[in-house]
């Protein structure tokens, strides 16, 4: 990549790794603004720059052009990988059924995306918007990555429950999208309703914890078989806790910008 630019020494005895924690960290708030601001094809690497109080050379340093840039950026967005690792190594040990299993999904979904309305949260929703426009070619090389691996686990999971007899005979893969749908569509229309004579029905008084509760009942009540109604299933109290810990370990570090 050719040699690090040359920047003061730091004040405070940061080490070499933590002044660049620091930069990269400037570097991806920025570009995280500037494209949802912009898009893709509208953002400009000097806005970046200046907004990141760093020059253009020390963002080809840390991530190449533009387009290695903004693909560093969706990986932040997309790969979760600290609670898929968590869950991967915990969920054979739990014994679950596959209500549980669902229940877990659920949990975690709304984890991910309720009550989480912060500027970068829709930051986020807004270089999706951008992408959404475009023609979505950059997302588009991640889906096989890490979006599709995550949504063929939570069909397959569908599956097994309706070729078992314990779900109705649905369509794995749409009633999926219907509960993405569901989660998405109600904080990504947030801002929309903001100011409104129904903003307060709709958000004003709806936490995580009622989310989802609604959520879990609407899905287990649309995959009752007739006459068998499936009740919300409960976690044991030991696996419950460690399944929030997971959640909000990711809540909390989600959008890292230190990550490498």
């Amino acid at each position: 990549m050719g040699k690090h630019p040359t920047s003061p020494k730091n004040k405070s005895g940061g080490s070499r790794k933590e002044n660049a924690d620091k930069t990269r960290e400037r570097i991806l708030r920025a570009a995280l603004n500037e494209f949802a601001s912009r898009g893709f094809s509208g953002a400009r690497m000097e806005a970046i720059a200046r907004k990141a109080k760093a020059n253009k050379a020390m963002i080809h340093y840390y991530f190449g052009n533009k387009q290695a840039l903004y693909r560093s950026l969706l990986e932040l967005i997309f790969a979760h990988n600290e609670l898929e690792q968590g869950l991967d190594q915990a969920l054979p040990t739990w014994d679950l059924t596959i209500p549980q299993q669902l229940y877990v999904i659920l949990f975690v979904m709304t984890g991910m995306h309720i009550e989480r309305h912060t500027p970068e949260q829709r930051d986020i929703y807004r270089v999706m918007a951008w992408e959404n426009a475009e023609g979505q070619n950059n997302i588009r090389l991640l889906a096989e990555e890490f979006i599709i691996p995550r949504l063929q686990k939570i069909a397959t999971l569908l599956t097994s429950g309706i070729e078992q007899g314990i779900f109705a005979p649905v369509h794995p893969w749409l009633f999926l999208y219907g509960i993405i749908s569901r989660i998405l569509f109600y904080t990504m229309q947030q801002d929309l309703y903001k100011g409104t004579t129904i903003y307060n029905q709709l958000y004003g008084n709806i936490n995580r914890e009622i989310f989802f509760r609604f959520l879990s009942e609407s899905v287990f009540r649309e995959l009752s078989l007739p006459g068998k109604p499936l009740a919300v299933p409960e976690l044991p109290a030991d696996i419950m806790q460690k399944l929030t810990e997971l959640v909000d370990q990711l809540r909390k570090n989600h959008l890292s910008f230190t990550r490498t």
